[in-house]
């Protein structure tokens, strides 16, 4: 079934996720001028201790908010717009940067909004017609699936990580907002009300705060539209506005995590994330799923840098996060899925010794034996869950020792993970992934790869996949016209500056493959200006050997020769003599590259794509 996919995209495809190309009338336009938005965005990051935003800070919020209301002027669908300008109360106000923490997020790129509106559509594809999911996704046609297996990846999530369900959703509710989208963003927030009423017999110590969050959108969505959007108030009268003072500490605690969920889902600043949830733990400790989100959050930050400074073990605070959440409940799935990735990156990175949780290996034989009858039990427990399946297989055919790979276990998780859903685009790529590193079969993964770009054009890794592909293929593909034609568009405009430098330096190195080398100068000159580190070449010819590049062409002695040439003319060319050389050196290792300030987190469109003038998107913040 998987092999019919794959030389069939387009059958594939019909299923995707809506596109995310962004029309030329963006709703957020320039950001405002009111001598308001002299405010630093740390000045008007909302405290945990507080519980309060300074007045100059709420005028700089309504400043944003005004933008994005008159951005709908010009969108097809509100040509009466009247109640629009309706004042936006500072108590509503007040309440919502309480929920979101961070005014920048209603100033953010409008290619963000519209990644985040991207990534959450697949994750709320997962649902079924029946039964508690049937209440959280909206617009999915979900009919016609009664011959298949339903996914149970949401109703996993709401029960066992309710926070971060309902965090999700109001981040795909913000998205709304400020993309301009009322009508869906209501719609949405009729789900997010159902959400909290199933979580309410599941969590109810947790649904004052989700009251609070529900409440706060809902009269922000009526009081700002003159309440033409008609939002039914499911408790209270109609715009009663909810006082985050007047919450217990739990509640406060509560509309804490969802704000931390936002940020994980806006690419806000992982220390901003990783800040709140160690105060939240520390006020309360009681709540599983919360030390599960900082180990995470730590993690992510762990990764959060170019890679060259990743370190691959876990942390010791990231090993005390998850062994709290062992003594709390050590049968919670995700619990375990915690834990396997704290396994997973101890050993990588160590001969396999472990210690956490009570649980005590010396070498990797025991780990890794001890990992794969875990997985098997939660694959077991979980047969309907898309993410366990595609998740577990990466690591029994990509991160454990080679020797240990378990290559028919790893292709069976893929299967089932498939099967359950073919349009979850972190299946596909990992099809493409297993496709080249464990069968060799360079075509059918590039057409794995293919699929998943074409699924979610957002989708970085799967696009360097294709890149490099491409490059191994110059008779068939002109890379480096792909990659230009690529950085133009809306879903290259999400992605973070230092993985746009990479596909830079690839393109350089198409050029290079095709004898182009002025262009290939060009590109890396760019690359230079930003990251050195890209330049020490020390990936390169093992790229080579996996994508098959005719090392005639291209390979890393290749290029060390030819940059010795160049730099031996570079007195033909005065202007480049400081980046011919220092191109040189780094290339050679007889200098050390600057360390890279650039990092995986973002909410404006990189700067860099000044350069490229992205096609049908504004890239400007507001």
């Amino acid at each position: 079934m998987m092999e019919t996919a794959a030389a069939n995209s387009a059958a594939a495809n019909s299923a995707a996720a809506t596109s995310a190309a962004a029309t030329s009338a963006a709703a957020t336009s320039a950001a405002a001028t009111s001598t308001a938005a002299t405010a630093t965005t740390d000045e008007a990051i909302v405290t945990l201790a507080t519980g309060s935003l300074p007045n100059y800070n709420v005028n700089l919020v309504v400043c944003y908010l005004n933008q994005i209301r008159k951005g709908l002027t010009s969108m097809e669908g509100y040509a009466s717009t009247s109640y629009l300008e309706a004042p936006i109360p500072n108590e509503v106000v007040k309440s919502l940067m309480e929920i979101v923490g961070n005014p920048e997020l209603f100033n953010a790129a409008y290619c963000c909004y519209r990644r985040v509106l991207n990534q959450l559509s697949f994750q709320f594809f997962n649902t079924n017609k029946t039964g508690l999911s049937d209440t959280i996704n909206s617009g999915n046609d979900v009919e016609n699936k009664s011959d298949r297996i339903i996914p149970s990846d949401l109703e996993d999530q709401i029960q066992y990580k309710p926070t971060e369900a309902f965090g999700d959703k109001v981040a795909q509710i913000i998205a709304y907002i400020c993309a301009g989208e009322l009508l869906p963003a209501s719609e949405e927030l009729t789900n997010l009300q159902r959400m909290r009423d199933n979580l309410l017999h599941l969590y109810s110590d947790l649904d004052e705060g989700f009251y609070f969050v529900a409440k706060t959108f809902e009269c922000f969505l009526n009081m700002t539209t003159g309440n033409h959007l008609n939002i039914v108030s499911h408790q209270e009268g109609k715009n009663v506005i909810p006082i985050f003072d007047d919450l217990t500490a739990k509640g406060k605690l509560t509309v804490r995590v969802v704000q931390s969920h936002i940020f994980r889902n806006f690419r806000c600043k992982s220390n901003q994330l990783v800040d709140t949830l160690k105060q939240v733990v520390i006020e309360d400790d009681s709540v599983t799923e919360w030390w599960i989100t900082l180990a995470e959050a730590v993690r992510r930050k762990r990764r959060d840098v170019p890679k060259h400074y990743r370190g691959k073990r876990p942390l010791d605070e990231e090993y005390q996060y998850v062994d709290k959440a062992l003594k709390l409940d050590s049968e919670n799935p995700f619990v375990k899925l915690t834990l396997m990735d704290c396994i997973i990156d101890c050993l990588r990175d160590s001969k396999g010794s472990f210690v956490c949780g009570g649980i005590t290996f010396t070498n990797s034989g025991e780990t890794v034996a001890f990992m794969k009858d875990s997985c098997r039990k939660l694959l077991k427990q979980f047969p309907r869950s898309v993410k366990f399946h595609s998740q577990i297989s990466d690591y029994f055919a990509r991160f454990v020792t080679l020797c240990y790979f378990d290559i028919p276990f790893a292709e069976e998780c893929l299967d089932v993970a498939y099967n359950l859903n073919p349009n979850y685009p972190p299946t596909t790529h990992r099809l493409g992934i297993f496709n080249r590193m464990s069968k060799g079969a360079l075509t059918t993964s590039f057409e794995w790869f293919k699929i998943t770009e074409k699924m979610d054009s957002y989708h970085f890794n799967s696009f360097m996949e294709c890149v490099k592909n491409m490059i191994g293929r110059p008779e068939d593909y002109n890379a480096a016209e792909v990659i230009e034609e690529k950085l133009c568009t809306p879903g290259a405009c999400s992605w973070p500056e230092v993985d746009i430098l990479e596909l830079i330096f690839y393109k350089g190195i198409a050029h290079f493959s095709r004898k182009e080398y002025e262009e290939a100068l060009e590109a890396w000159e760019l690359v230079s200006i930003h990251n050195e580190e890209i330049f020490r070449l020390c990936d390169l010819d093992q790229t080579c050997g996996f994508y098959n590049w005719d090392e005639t062409l291209i390979s890393r002695d290749k290029l060390q020769i030819w940059m010795k040439n160049e730099k031996s003319k570079v007195d033909q060319c005065p202007t480049r003599t400081e980046f011919v050389t220092l191109l040189y050196n780094l290339m050679i290792g007889t200098v050390e590259p600057k360390k890279s300030n650039l990092y995986y987190n973002s909410l404006s469109c990189p700067g860099i794509f000044q350069r490229f003038k992205p096609k049908n998107i504004d890239t400007t913040n507001g």
